[in-house]
């Protein structure tokens, strides 16, 4: 926690990472299950196969849950540390976490859409129990990364049949709280950010979007985040950063609503000075735009 404080001060940029939700109640759910070869898998992932495994899920004790507890913790330090600050947890919606708890989860889509229905269905309480201490803690933002809902994974139908219901339900009852959501629509999502936009959320964090035309169609419904792509961060040059973020800066940043980020995360071997670069360009933009 003190060292992405120490980073953010260095770097110059916006926003703190309270933790990451989304593994945690996947392996309180289903970890200790085993996968389709057998093996007892410890973090949950791929252990959903039949319909008989939704009943070996487990419960999760809420007021014994170290990972949960850890991101609560990391949030209040952090408001402590840097008030001004806006505070991010990642947490997988409904559908996203079936999707990463359900072996051959794609094959289900099309044979058997109702399992994959329950499955969703299931993991919607503990999904918004968790969040419910996240919020109590101090969050600013939900990050709802979902790379396998995107059009490089599933059709639109399939998306709209199966999965965006749950969605909404889910994104609404965060709203109702007055936190704000960023979906991350890692991937491409150039078929359906009509439909991401209506979906109760504030930010759409993109990856494969010509931010020109995106801003004509949703900004005025949803703000836009993204996306100096994370290879060109790690391998290429100050000058080469520079000029890409500075294009999308002005590409997506007129009359606001943008905020500018890599496309996904940022590599651990990123140069500080790419990541000025980053910055420095945001800075001129403002100033060429503003």
């Amino acid at each position: 926690m003190n060292v992405m404080i120490d980073n953010r001060r260095k770097c110059n940029f916006d926003g703190l990472w309270g933790g990451v939700y989304s593994g945690a109640v996947v392996q309180g759910l289903a970890g200790g299950l085993p996968d389709v070869f057998g093996k007892i898998s410890h973090n949950g992932e791929g252990t959903i196969i039949n319909r008989s495994d939704l009943e070996k899920m487990h419960q999760i004790d809420f007021d014994n849950f170290p990972q949960l507890d850890m991101i609560c913790q990391n949030i209040q330090l952090m408001k402590k540390k840097e008030p001004e600050q806006p505070i991010i947890v990642i947490v997988n919606n409904p559908a996203s976490t079936a999707a990463r708890m359900m072996e051959r989860f794609f094959v289900q889509l099309i044979k058997d859409p109702d399992f994959i229905r329950e499955l969703i269905q299931l993991v919607e309480k503990p999904i918004w129990r968790g969040v419910q201490y996240i919020i109590e803690a101090g969050v600013d933002i939900i990050w709802t990364p979902q790379p396998m809902l995107s059009a490089t994974c599933i059709s639109k139908k399939h998306y709209q049949n199966i999965c965006r219901e749950s969605t909404i339900k889910f994104n609404k009852k965060v709203k109702e709280t007055g936190i704000r959501i960023i979906a991350h629509t890692c991937g491409n999502w150039n078929d359906r950010f009509d439909l991401a936009a209506e979906e109760y959320i504030d930010c759409i964090h993109v990856s494969e979007a010509n931010l020109t035309e995106l801003k004509e169609s949703i900004g005025q419904k949803v703000s836009l985040m993204g996306q100096v792509p994370t290879g060109l961060l790690l391998n290429g040059n100050p000058e080469e950063v520079y000029d890409i973020t500075l294009e999308q800066c002005i590409q997506a940043g007129k009359d606001g609503g943008f905020i500018l980020s890599p496309d996904c995360d940022v590599p651990p071997d990123v140069s500080l000075e790419n990541i000025e670069a980053m910055v420095n360009a945001v800075k001129d933009a403002e100033v060429i735009l503003f």
